[in-house]
């Protein structure tokens, strides 16, 4: 076989039968067991830079916008704070302090997304203490899936020399909220008096229905597992 032959030829793939140990295969649904537990298969770098970008695509950019979206939407009690809803839902001394402080993962995380944007849209409505305490409540129940399912998220769909960039490319999206998030807040304070609501209003609104459409949007377009991805 001359060298050039070696070269062009493509690397075969090869099996290794190892059995993952380490997953709780009740915890997670089927098909991702079936990964989970499947064959090791090496393939060539070329095919795997391909692919980390196809995965980049329909994964990472869902897992960034998301946290991205998370955290600004912890934020909005702050910058709410600030903008007058105290008075008007006639919170007490320390009380924005208490508020401040087996399924496909995809869908899952989807159904969450779109649960605590309208969490976030609601409190717009809301003029009391035991009102604002209650969605907060539940806002943090759907919020709480976010990392979780990053996590599990970036072990599913990054190589283990990958998974360190991946989870550190979204969990930057902390500091892009303290820029972005200052800046948005910023702006709707030039709301009017005037109009028929509040500027923290129409940042829980805003917040809230953009929210939803993204959850519907992650939805759609990122799939449950490698499995199903096309």
């Amino acid at each position: 076989m001359t060298k050039a032959s070696e070269i062009n030829e493509a690397p075969e793939a090869v099996e290794m039968d190892v059995v993952k140990e380490h997953m709780n295969y009740d915890l997670i649904d089927r098909e991702v067991a079936e990964y989970a537990n499947a064959t090791i298969v090496e393939i060539d770098e070329a095919t795997n830079r391909r692919l980390k970008r196809l995965i980049d695509k329909r994964v990472m950019v869902v897992m960034v916008i998301t946290y991205l979206i998370q955290t600004l939407d912890k934020g909005t009690m702050s910058y709410a704070s600030i903008m007058g809803i105290q008075e008007d839902t006639d919170l007490v001394g320390q009380q924005e302090n208490y508020i401040i402080q087996r399924v496909p993962i995809a869908k899952w995380l989807s159904g969450n997304i779109i649960l605590w944007g309208v969490t976030l849209a609601l409190q717009a409505a809301m003029k009391n203490f035991e009102g604002l305490i209650a969605l907060r409540a539940f806002l943090g129940v759907f919020e709480a899936v976010s990392q979780p399912a990053f996590t599990l998220l970036s072990s599913i769909w990054y190589t283990r020399e990958e998974q360190g960039g991946a989870v550190t490319f979204w969990f930057m999206m902390n500091g892009l909220n303290q820029i972005l998030g200052g800046l948005l807040a910023f702006c709707f304070s030039f709301i009017p008096e005037t109009s028929p609501i509040s500027s923290w209003q129409a940042l829980f609104m805003a917040y809230g229905i953009l929210t939803v459409f993204w959850g519907a949007f992650v939805g759609w377009w990122m799939p449950d597992s490698p499995m199903r991805a096309h």
